[in-house]
């Protein structure tokens, strides 16, 4: 007979499965959990590792949300926030682009009202096709050319 798993046991670092949309983890929590302080350089980048664990595992679960760090805090954003949020992301760069346009595919279009739908679909479909276009545009720079020798050739061979 299988033991019973204890349901009691607590996830570590964070329990990624009752974090829901628009929740914050607070600085006092965030301590506990990260053992540094506030002002020191490992603080940033555990932050911003916990972060990205706690979008990556709740993508795992099938139940995506965008987390972003505001004031040392973790907040976990809303469907609504999320489509502006990402939205910028898409703006910061080349770099970020296909992750920025990954992520608006994650917001669920069902919490939005439907102007901010039809506004988030149509900006979905604008970087799309600017993505696309920056990419076919970047492997038409990268076609390869035979270069003319501007050396003397050796004499003998």
């Amino acid at each position: 007979m299988p033991e019973k798993q204890n349901s009691k046991a607590k996830r570590y670092p964070i329990d990624v499965e009752v974090l829901r949309k628009g929740d914050v983890i607070t600085v006092d929590e965030l301590k506990k959990i990260i053992r540094r302080p506030v002002d020191s350089y490992e603080w940033n980048f555990a932050l911003m590792g916990l972060c990205q664990t706690i979008m990556d595992e709740r993508k795992l679960l099938g139940k995506p949300v965008t987390a972003c760090i505001r004031k040392n805090e973790i907040c976990i954003l809303t469907d609504e926030q999320a489509a502006k949020y990402n939205a910028h992301y898409f703006n910061r760069g080349f770099r970020w682009m296909e992750v920025g346009l990954a992520r608006l595919f994650d917001v669920d279009t069902r919490n939005l009202t439907y102007e901010t739908r039809k506004r988030h679909l149509r900006g979905i479909e604008v970087k799309s096709r600017i993505l696309q276009g920056a990419i076919l545009g970047l492997r038409n720079q990268l076609t390869l050319s035979p270069t003319e020798r501007k050396l003397p050739r050796l004499g003998g061979m």
